[in-house]
């Protein structure tokens, strides 16, 4: 629901993203450092820096399609990741993948 201060826009909860992210990365990846995550990043040819990192890692900025599909092919290994799409996205998106 655009406008209101739960992070969702378009049914899709950013910050929700943004916290599996920040932990992915963190936790899993080794990347202590947004800094260090953020070079990974732009290494494959897409703008961020970690600025940019921490606000989407925050839920207070949405990654453009090139920078949603890198983050997520870069921590989970697949551009749409179903576990994360399913965790993320409103009730009513959930099943899709099974289309």
């Amino acid at each position: 629901m655009a406008g209101t201060n739960d992070n969702r826009r378009g049914d899709f909860d950013w910050a929700l993203y943004g916290s599996v992210l920040r932990m992915t990365r963190a936790k899993k990846m080794g990347f202590k450092k947004g800094e260090e995550f953020a070079k990974r990043i732009e290494a494959e040819g897409v703008k961020m820096n970690k600025e940019t990192l921490y606000k989407i890692e925050q839920g207070a900025q949405v990654p453009n399609a090139a920078q949603f599909i890198i983050l997520n092919l870069v921590a989970f290994g697949e551009a749409a990741p179903e576990k994360v799409m399913d965790l993320c996205m409103g009730v009513q998106w959930h099943g899709l993948w099974e289309v």
